[in-house]
């Protein structure tokens, strides 16, 4: 794991800061936390030893089943919904910068033309003057025609400030995506975090799994970093070598502390997982969005009666408004829905990565797959969400 990522992270024992030394991530109260050989981090408070997240067969049949492309357009929804955020974001900081150089040109502008007034003044007395000595009252003269240019010239400059604030603030934002070698960048991050990560952004996705959504997120901008945290191991482990240099995987309990830094993400995704309004809202920067991703009634529908699976709840909607309530306020909403071809194998799959599959017995699912068409025509129906801290 990239030491820049580790530095976003807090112990889960003490709440310090980590920092990456060889393979151990530690913190300055001496808490210690190997790198796993597979290149993930475990922060699992032993509280929540013995919680039960997603076997090896389940996270095996998840990778396999993505990698078919078929909730693929749950992907691109999220990547689009997340370089709007991103990018809504930076407008809004390159107007604030531009507004606060134009005012400040204004004052500028504003003194040179004080101090122009002040040079007439002196010249109008040396011409007073003048009446003793003539040598006094022009040389009086000539330092007032000087103050009033030089009360022009600062009344331009402070105009030219205040017009130009704006395109002065992306020239220099141009200048560091030339030094990038042509990544794009991003306004400064004002809000103090490690300029290695949070410079560009970091992209949090609670109960990551595989990193399927949280790689394509990242892969999508440059300079962007992933975080994913999940309380199985396995998925971990396949989250960990997606991109090592860009994201880090981390096993964690999602409903304890999260052990990521305050406002330490831009975009927090979360998809078919569990939802702690409370400490998602804490890791989100100032400016940053949530993007959620429920079933809709339709998803699945064609495979729940007949493979008996977990039915969707009629209220996830209002339970969903009910959990983020209180920390976030919903900015907008789309709906995602796609028809799947399926063949058995991929079938078998989908079933196999869902909770669905502790319920039913290997040979019993395989005999209610085999009545199906083949390929099977399946509803991908699913509601996006963005969620903004209140």
């Amino acid at each position: 794991m990239h030491p820049d990522l580790v530095s976003v992270l807090r112990c889960p024992v003490c709440g310090d800061a980590l920092a990456l030394t060889a393979r151990t991530a530690n913190c300055p109260q001496r808490h210690a936390f190997d790198l796993a050989k597979q290149g993930y981090l475990n922060l699992l408070p032993s509280a929540s030893t013995g919680i039960d997240g997603d076997s090896a067969e389940m996270v095996e049949a998840r990778d396999a089943f993505l990698a078919g492309g078929f909730y693929g357009p749950i992907r691109e929804a999220l990547v689009a919904a997340s370089l709007r955020a991103l990018e809504e974001h930076d407008a809004e900081v390159v107007a604030e910068d531009g507004a606060e150089d134009g005012a400040g040109g204004a004052e500028d502008g504003a003194g040179g033309a004080v101090q122009g007034a002040g040079g007439v003044e002196d010249g109008a007395g040396g011409a007073e003057d003048g009446a003793g000595g003539a040598e006094d009252g022009a040389g009086g003269a000539v330092h007032g025609a000087g103050g009033v240019e030089d009360g022009a010239g600062g009344a331009v400059r402070g105009a030219e400030a205040g017009g130009m604030g704006d395109a002065q603030h992306a020239l220099e934002n141009r200048g560091k995506h030339d030094a990038e070698g042509g990544a794009q960048d991003d306004p400064a991050d004002d809000s103090g975090h490690q300029a290695g990560t949070t410079a560009a952004g970091l992209v949090v996705e609670v109960g990551a799994g595989t990193g399927y959504y949280l790689a394509g997120v990242v892969a999508a901008r440059a300079r962007l970093w992933g975080l994913g945290l999940d309380v199985s191991r396995y998925a971990a482990r396949r989250a960990a070598r997606v991109d090592p240099e860009r994201i880090g995987a981390v096993v964690c309990d999602a409903w304890r502390e999260l052990p990521v830094q305050d406002a330490a993400a831009r975009v927090v995704l979360n998809v078919f997982a569990p939802r702690n309004a409370t400490e998602m809202a804490r890791i989100l920067a100032p400016g940053g969005v949530l993007l959620v991703v429920t079933p809709n009634q339709a998803h699945l529908a064609e495979l729940i009666a007949v493979l008996g699976l977990v039915k969707v709840d009629e209220e996830k909607e209002r339970r969903l408004s009910e959990s983020l309530s209180g920390s976030f306020e919903r900015t907008g909403s789309e709906s995602v829905e796609v028809a799947m071809r399926l063949d058995h194998a991929a079938v078998e799959r989908l079933v196999a990565m869902t909770p669905s599959a502790r319920h039913t017995a290997k040979d019993e699912l395989a005999g209610r797959i085999a009545v199906l068409a083949d390929p099977v025509e399946v509803t991908l129906s699913v509601t996006l969400s963005t969620w903004r801290t209140v």
